[in-house]
């Protein structure tokens, strides 16, 4: 009952949860219809293409930012040089953005075996979006760092749900293409960012004399979880790029489907992290309890869902691609087992963070991107797709034990207090939804 006690006296996190998640809802449920409208009217091919280079923004935007947006989190949270670090956050977006931008350009020119040798127009629509991506991800951190889930969650629900709204308006008048799919992105993320930047301008005027001291201290952070970001990404992305060096553009499609179809399961996490991370300094007992129990029901849950994504997934692909997707049922079944693993490495690594233990996350992500590129070159080059689903279920399962075997010098957690669902949580449950409920029923009626 010590976890019911704890969220008694802590409405913050019940009233997180709600807002946060509530928002994010809305988010993922537009980004997936969004996937499904895409995927359908460009088919596997130029579907593969698109996933491709919407990797690579992600992938480049990660080099330059640098861990800036969980320092982000971490000095907003504190409420310590918050006009400094918008200072910093202007000047890279900007510099290094624009700078990865020409790299990134000058590697789809001449990287054809990759890239396909892409007309001059999409490689401009997609490097344009790496700098405004950069700025999103910090202004995301600043705003979990100062607890507005409320406004976190509008800024990416606008976003998807004016990126839905285009992308079916486009498809009524049968101009959806490539192009004009990438377009629509760009268009989406520059208002994201350019209306919550104002926001926070005004909030946080930039200063104009540089606190050089702050900013070495805030790379000094932000570098160790740059790092560890990088073996993250690497760890979650490596799979897509060794998969279309050693298989047919036809089956990277079906895998990019499956893979959008999967991550949408990872925002459950995700918005653990954000909400656990600025918790740990204050409340390092609590949340370490509202951590594991959430895995347990995270890692339980989405197991079950597994039992559904068996029995419907040919049901499900039809109705995301259509009948000619109907061959990635089989990479859908195989390579699925990663998701409930990577949530539960998600959520940890939000505890771990907000401890600032950067230097176990490090350790965890480097063993795991030796084990995990080892892996994809064993397995892919023989079983192309299905190989590289192999590889990140192995991946994701090795994250979490590596990370545990480093935490239990922190924490007294066993596999069982992470993994598997106790009788006693399902009544926790319901007491927690009786808690919420009434949260609810008194916000609204004030």
């Amino acid at each position: 009952m010590k976890l019911i006690k704890l969220l008694k006296g802590d409405t913050s996190f019940l009233s997180n949860i709600i807002t946060h998640f509530s928002g994010r809802f809305i988010f993922i449920i537009s980004k997936f219809l969004s996937i499904i409208v895409i995927a359908r009217v460009l088919g596997p091919k130029q579907f593969a293409y698109f996933t491709l280079l919407n990797i690579s923004i992600y992938f480049v935007s990660s080099f330059g930012t640098i861990g800036i947006s969980q320092s982000a989190i971490y000095y907003f949270s504190r409420k310590l040089h918050t006009r400094s670090l918008v200072t910093l956050s202007i000047f890279q977006s900007v510099g290094l953005g624009g700078l990865l931008a020409t790299i990134l350009f000058v590697i789809m020119s001449y990287w054809v075996d990759m890239f396909s040798d892409p007309s001059s127009t999409i490689k401009i629509l997609t490097v344009i979006e790496v700098p405004f991506f950069i700025m999103g991800n910090i202004i995301d951190g600043m705003l979990i760092g100062e607890n507005r889930f409320l406004v976190l969650a509008f800024r990416n629900s606008l976003r998807w749900t004016l990126n839905l709204i285009s992308l079916l308006g486009l498809c009524c008048m049968a101009l959806l293409t490539l192009e004009t799919a990438l377009a629509i992105n760009l268009i989406t993320t520059i208002l994201g960012v350019v209306l919550f930047a104002k926001i926070l301008l005004n909030e946080h005027p930039p200063l104009l004399k540089m606190n050089y001291k702050f900013f070495m201290e805030c790379y000094l952070f932000g570098l160790k979880m740059y790092l560890m970001d990088m073996f993250f990404l690497l760890a979650l992305r490596f799979d897509y790029y060794c998969a279309k060096s050693y298989d047919t553009i036809l089956n990277l499609g079906y895998y990019a489907l499956i893979t959008n179809i999967n991550e949408v399961m990872l925002q459950l996490p995700r918005g653990v992290y954000n909400i656990i991370f600025p918790r740990v300094p204050d409340s390092q007992e609590r949340t370490s309890i509202l951590t594991a129990f959430t895995c347990r029901i995270c890692f339980s849950g989405i197991w079950c869902w597994y039992l559904v994504m068996l029995l419907g997934g040919p049901i499900i692909i039809k109705i995301v691609g259509g009948v000619q997707y109907a061959s990635a049922y089989e990479i859908l079944i195989i390579q699925y087992p990663f998701v409930p693993f990577m949530c539960v490495a998600i959520i940890i690594s939000g505890f771990i963070a907000g401890l600032n233990q950067t230097n176990l996350l490090l350790k965890s992500n480097l063993v795991t991107l030796i084990f995990m590129i080892a892996s994809n070159f064993l397995l892919t080059p023989n079983f192309g797709v299905y190989g590289a689903a192999v590889s990140k279920n192995l991946s994701s399962a090795f994250y979490v034990f590596i990370m545990l075997f480093f935490l239990r010098k922190i924490t007294n957690w066993g596999f069982l207090d992470i993994f598997f669902i106790k009788k006693q949580d399902l009544g926790r449950l319901g007491e927690i939804k009786n808690r919420i409920w009434v949260w609810v029923k008194a916000t609204y009626s004030s």
